[in-house]
């Protein structure tokens, strides 16, 4: 059987740092928790995409029956924090990334789902609530499934943290 290494090259991931991980783990506590921020729609994006809730509705619970492990992608981008166009370019940057290891692994016939932060941004206009227009690319929120990335992060002996000088966004691959 073909595995993740065998597919995913250095060369592919330039800059961004790829580890395989245990999967987030389902907590209902926090599923609550992440349902109530989406639903205060600070993003703006709730009942707006596929990516988000109430157009995506799975947690990790239901996740990890079709997954085994995750791939944890991330990466340093320096920035102005407080610039929102710099930080949306730098999230779309990782979201781009996300799809490529996607498209990789898929190719080689590896089952697998992507997760990023800040749900979905491929179309400009999303076709929500008709059916999405690229179902194998769409990018569900992580929030939207119930991950706390903090602690999740911490789970995998990373640490989460805000700077001055740039954001670090994370990317999740669940695979078979």
């Amino acid at each position: 059987m073909t595995s993740w290494r065998d597919v995913i090259s250095e060369d592919d991931c330039k800059g961004y740092s790829v580890r395989e991980t245990a999967l987030p783990a389902y907590d209902e506590v926090t599923v609550l928790r992440c349902s109530r921020l989406c639903e205060e729609n600070l993003c703006g994006k709730y009942g707006t995409c596929w990516a988000c809730p109430p157009g995506f509705s799975e947690h990790m619970d239901t996740l990890s029956e079709s997954f085994g492990s995750a791939l944890l992608v991330s990466r340093f981008f320096p920035c102005d924090p407080r610039d929102p166009e710099a930080v949306e370019e730098c999230n779309a940057d990782m979201k781009s990334m996300v799809r490529t290891i996607l498209g990789r692994l898929r190719g080689a016939r590896i089952r697998c789902r992507g997760l990023s932060d800040g749900g979905c941004d491929l179309c400009p206009v999303c076709a929500y609530p008709e059916a999405c227009r690229h179902p194998d690319l769409v990018l569900p929120s992580v929030s939207a499934v119930g991950i706390d990335m903090e602690s999740y992060l911490e789970s995998v002996g990373k640490r989460f943290e805000f700077r001055d000088d740039g954001v670090t966004f994370y990317g999740i691959v669940l695979i078979a």
